[in-house]
Formats: C-alpha cells, structure tokens, sequence
C-alpha cells in the first residue's frame, strides 16, 4: 500500500468516528428492529442502504473485491483497492470473523440526519467465527445518491 492510500485510509477511519459522534443523537424513526435472517421488512427509508450492505457482504463472503466497492464513493477509490481489501477484509476480518451469515439493524446506533450529507447504518451481525459482531457502514452523498465510504466489523 502506499503512502497516500494509507494516509487516505487513516483519514476514512478517523472521519468514521467523527460521523458517529456528530449525528449520533439523530436517528432514524422505525417501528421495528429488522432482522436480516428472518426476512424482516426494512423500513422504506433504509432500502437504499441495506441493498448496498447486502452486495457488500456478499462480495465479502465471495472474496470479490470489485463487487465490495462497486457501491463505494469516488472520493474513496484511494483506498478502494483490492490490496486495502485483502488487508483489511480478508486478511484481517474474514480471519478473525468468518464469514457474514447475517444481521439485525440497530437503531439507537444508526443515524441517517436529514438533509445531512453523511449517514451511519449499524448493525449487529452474526459470523461463522463469532455470533456478535458490530457492522458499521458509513455513507455520503455523491451526486444525490448515497455511496459507501467505509464498512467495519468489530467485535461486540
């Protein structure tokens, strides 16, 4: 990897957690938690991002790196690579986790401000390795249409 993709990867981590604490008090009103695995109806105000989270988690189990960030941001092709994903998601996430099996939304976690530029989507999912894992999945808005910026796995 090179300097700039790390450096361009540290500053996606560090924004990541500013996005949550900023908009952490604004969450999206649902009246249920959905439940993946179960087929649960997604609140309509999510299907744009749980299409995304679906391709990118089943690019993940299926090692397509490609796939993982066809949804991705232009703002993020330095880190978009498929040397940042095998560090990251395969060496280091598919290792310790498994692979995704499946996900419940988590609502107090998620924010999705209105007319904010940025959304966080969470999640707590289930892995072959580990049965609770916190999936979050950070968004903006490109050209008026929400792409990803980052998705990451940790331990709950």
């Amino acid at each position: 990897m090179t300097t700039k993709n790390v450096w361009c990867f540290a500053c996606v981590l560090v924004l990541s957690f500013f996005v949550q604490a900023i908009y952490a008090q604004d969450v999206v009103p649902t009246t249920q938690p959905v439940v993946q695995a179960q087929g649960g109806d997604i609140p309509a105000e999510l299907k744009p991002f749980d299409e995304m989270v679906n391709k990118a988690l089943t690019a993940y189990n299926a090692e397509d790196f490609k796939a993982f960030y066809a949804d991705y941001a232009k703002m993020m092709s330095g880190v978009a690579t498929e040397q940042a994903f095998k560090s990251l998601y395969i060496d280091n996430y598919k290792t310790t986790f498994g692979k995704y099996v499946s996900r419940s939304f988590v609502k107090e976690q998620s924010s999705v401000p209105e007319n904010a530029p940025v959304a966080l989507i969470v999640y707590s999912g289930v892995f072959e390795k580990e049965s609770k894992v916190k999936i979050s999945m950070n968004f903006t808005k490109e050209e008026n249409s929400w792409k990803l910026m980052q998705v990451q796995f940790a331990k709950e």
